[in-house]
């Protein structure tokens, strides 16, 4: 990598540092410039505007969620020993890794000052969820890890739901627990429900009774 090119990873990772803390508007180039120990011409040499280089923080995000995605995916199709599970709880990481890096000032920021970014990022996750999650639930059916009776675009809408709002952390102030211990909780009832096997018994048998009083 030439000293060129290592100047603007370098720009690029101190940005996404900052504007994941702070989001788009409280970022100056100041900023960015006094934390790197570089001009802000360097900075402008290589990204005209702040717009620029915010967008390219965006992009690179993209590109490295969908070949993260891409790699599950592929394990799963086409690994003989694949484990399904571990690979089901990478995909849910996945899912969560901008939430954990990108603060809410980040995503609010987007949609208000660079709208047709955020476009592009509901673009790339509606897209990115209608190519691969028929797969990965057909594949969890297939191989016995799913109930074949349940519809698993509710299933995926119901996640991002509950991710999107209990990750705000106005929700997490209310709870003493941490983001992660959160999302560990949620994944536990995802995975397992609350039900014990007695619980789960009754829950049926309720179930049927109120289904035939329909």
């Amino acid at each position: 990598m030439s000293n060129k090119e290592e100047i603007k990873q370098r720009i690029l990772e101190g940005a996404k540092d900052l504007f994941a803390k702070y989001g788009f508007n409280r970022v100056k180039t100041d900023d960015l410039a006094n934390q790197l120990g570089i001009s802000k011409r360097t900075i402008y040499e290589h990204f005209p505007s702040k717009e620029s280089l915010f967008e390219e923080v965006i992009n690179l995000e993209l590109q490295e969620t969908k070949s993260k995605l891409d790699a599950i995916v592929y394990r799963i199709e086409h690994e003989e020993k694949v484990n399904f599970i571990e690979e089901l709880q990478n995909l849910l990481d996945l899912s969560l890794s901008s939430s954990y890096t990108f603060s809410k000032e980040f995503f609010g920021d987007v949609k208000k000052y660079i709208p047709h970014a955020w476009k592009k990022i509901i673009c790339f996750d509606e897209e990115l969820k209608k190519a691969n999650t028929s797969k990965i639930a057909e594949y969890g059916k297939r191989q016995g890890y799913f109930k074949d009776d349940i519809n698993y675009d509710v299933v995926f809408l119901m996640h991002d739901f509950i991710f999107q709002n209990m990750l705000d952390p106005n929700i997490l102030a209310t709870l003493p627990l941490t983001a992660r211990d959160a999302v560990r909780i949620i994944y536990d009832v995802m995975f397992t429900g609350v039900l014990t096997d007695k619980g789960r018994h009754d829950y049926e048998k309720t179930k049927k009774r109120m289904k035939s009083n329909e």
